[in-house]
């Protein structure tokens, strides 16, 4: 690469122009800045500039960026040395400078864009946090479906409940109606009873006035009272046997209740 600075001014003028720049700025390093050939980046205001040897390149590079009036944060400048060697950023001006520096004694560096790179690490980072929003999805995802499996398990369990106990409430307004229709047999037998012990009555009455008849009437009558002691029993058992029935049932009604 050259260097406009070495066409105008010849060997013998730039080696003054060193020497004075040392003897007023003996602590500061002359450098020739020069933007690299097909850059897109602008010339500097100046070409010569005098650098704190004990910066490092990324401090010049801002420095650099400055003179530029670079808003953008992410452009960098990188620095060749003669317009050829890269120049890394920890690097110090000195350790550069006097390693590289012409026979009229600057140092001549080419700069251009540097855009930034994304590090594999922040690669495999950001890689890493979409990974994990994707598995957080699914498992706010899959509790979603538990919780609503589990809702519509209550409720069809809660449904059941409510069925079984209707069942139970059937069954037991039937045992009602049973024990009531029992009541009422038993009542209409008391009132049969009534009416054959007014019969009885009127029997006796009849047979008193009837005393020839006496021995036929008491035969009848026998026979009549075996007649419904059978059919007392009968009904006693038969209102026993319902009891008991309807008894069992309730235990068990409550068991499965409970």
């Amino acid at each position: 690469m050259e260097f406009k600075f070495k066409k105008k001014y010849t060997e013998q003028e730039r080696k003054k122009d060193y020497k004075e720049l040392n003897r007023k700025h003996p602590n500061k390093y002359p450098i020739i800045f020069q933007k690299m050939p097909n850059s897109t980046l602008e010339n500097l205001n100046k070409e010569k500039y005098l650098i704190d040897p004990e910066l490092s390149f990324r401090q010049v590079n801002y420095f650099v960026k400055g003179k530029l009036s670079l808003e953008d944060e992410h452009k960098n400048i990188r620095f060749f040395i003669n317009g050829k060697i890269p120049i890394k950023y920890y690097e110090i001006v000195k350790d550069v400078y006097d390693k590289n520096k012409d026979k009229d004694g600057f140092l001549y560096l080419g700069f251009d864009y540097k855009p930034k790179k994304i590090s594999i690490n922040k690669i495999i980072f950001f890689v890493m946090i979409f990974i994990l929003l994707i598995l957080i999805f699914n498992i706010m995802k899959f509790l979603l479906k538990n919780s609503l499996k589990n809702k519509q398990k209550l409720s069809d369990q809660n449904t059941l409940l409510n069925n079984s106990l209707k069942k139970k409430q059937k069954i037991l307004e039937q045992n009602t109606s049973k024990n009531n229709s029992l009541e009422n047999q038993q009542k209409f037998s008391d009132q049969n009873t009534s009416k054959n012990n007014s019969l009885e009555n009127q029997q006796k009455f009849s047979e008193q006035n009837t005393p020839k008849n006496n021995q036929k009437k008491r035969k009848k009558k026998k026979i009549r009272m075996k007649v419904k002691n059978q059919r007392k029993r009968k009904i006693k058992k038969l209102i026993k046997m319902n009891m008991k029935v309807i008894i069992i049932k309730r235990k068990d009604i409550k068991k499965k209740s409970n």
